[in-house]
């Protein structure tokens, strides 16, 4: 991981922690992250060009999903800081999409593998954490070369 990668980590690690004195339930708040065009500006690293507001991010998410708030179900601030890093290092590591890491392994099954994994190096956590769902690093390997291959037909029929 280069300094810019292991900062995008820092910053949703960091914007996670933040979201908890939003008032808005954890798991929520992890869900619309995951799943928001905030989320996508992580994945492709155009965040690092904006500013790192964590409140204007959050209001941005907010404002995605209509600022409609129910439920008040708090993580713990080691338990949320240490998913935001593992969902974005995942991301860095296996070029996925936050929206399908999350559908992988929601914000409940995070928190119940936060006790048994925490301590790990993320890599290793999230080789765990794939294993232990019978997902092959080499599938999404596979998946990946496919997507290389028709950006690079795209790109030929494009010329």
């Amino acid at each position: 991981m280069n300094s810019d990668e292991l900062l995008l980590c820092d910053l949703q690690a960091n914007i996670f922690e933040y979201s908890l004195t939003m008032g808005e339930s954890s798991s929520i708040f992890i869900r619309r992250f995951m799943n928001s065009n905030v989320a996508k500006r992580f994945d492709n690293m155009s965040i690092l060009n904006e500013s790192d507001d964590y409140k204007k991010i959050i209001k941005e998410i907010n404002n995605e999903y209509k600022n409609k708030s129910y439920g008040s179900s708090k993580f713990g601030l080691e338990e949320i800081s240490w998913i935001g890093y593992i969902y974005r290092y995942w991301n860095i590591l296996y070029k996925t999409p936050s929206k399908k890491i999350y559908k992988i392994c929601n914000s409940t099954e995070m928190r119940n593998l936060y006790y048994i994994y925490h301590t790990l190096d993320p890599k290793k956590a999230i080789d765990r954490i794939l294993e232990s769902k019978n997902i092959s690093i080499e599938t999404d390997l596979i998946e990946r070369g496919v997507n290389i291959l028709r950006k690079i037909k795209k790109e030929k029929l494009t010329i």
